[in-house]
């Protein structure tokens, strides 16, 4: 049985190195290697440091890792929908979170905690209504007859 290439995870710091490769937020080689030090300092990058960013990012056992790790992640959120229904009610069940700590928060009498609760629940408010720009809108479907409606409207006259 044959094991697909960059399945089994390297050394402590290549392994670390290869994710960090492969995160979405597509670090750099030299950001990558250098955040995968083990030490909690992280070193600068160095033109040495440079280099054997790129020795390990061009080794095949490093590339095979990255690439099998780009394709799980990438079959994980394949099977994920994302449409602006699931995101709104994402986005509604945040919020009514939000809403319900801050209530226990003042009820506890943590006047601080409570303030930031109301800042976060704006904060998130105003992104989710502005989330409708960025999401392809839904279709819908109606059997309303729109002319049968628009022709008896009537004009008030209260506004004369």
């Amino acid at each position: 049985m044959t094991d697909q290439a960059g399945s089994k995870p390297l050394r402590a710091r290549l392994e670390r190195y290869a994710q960090l490769l492969a995160s979405p937020e597509r670090r750099s080689a030299i950001e990558a290697w250098c955040l995968s030090d083990p030490n909690p300092v992280k070193p600068e990058a160095t033109p040495g440091r440079g280099v054997t960013a790129s020795r390990n990012a061009n080794r095949q056992d490093v590339k095979d890792r990255v690439a099998f790790l780009q394709a799980e992640r990438a079959a994980v959120l394949a099977d994920i929908a994302i449409d602006a229904d699931s995101v709104s009610e994402l986005m509604e069940r945040v919020t009514s979170r939000f809403l319900a700590i801050g209530e226990l928060a003042e009820t506890l009498g943590l006047s601080e905690l409570a303030a930031k609760l109301r800042r976060a629940t704006v904060v998130h408010t105003g992104r989710a209504e502005r989330l409708h720009r960025f999401l392809p809108e839904a279709e819908t479907k109606h059997d309303l007859d729109l002319d049968a409606v628009l022709a008896r409207l009537r004009l008030c006259k209260c506004a004369t």
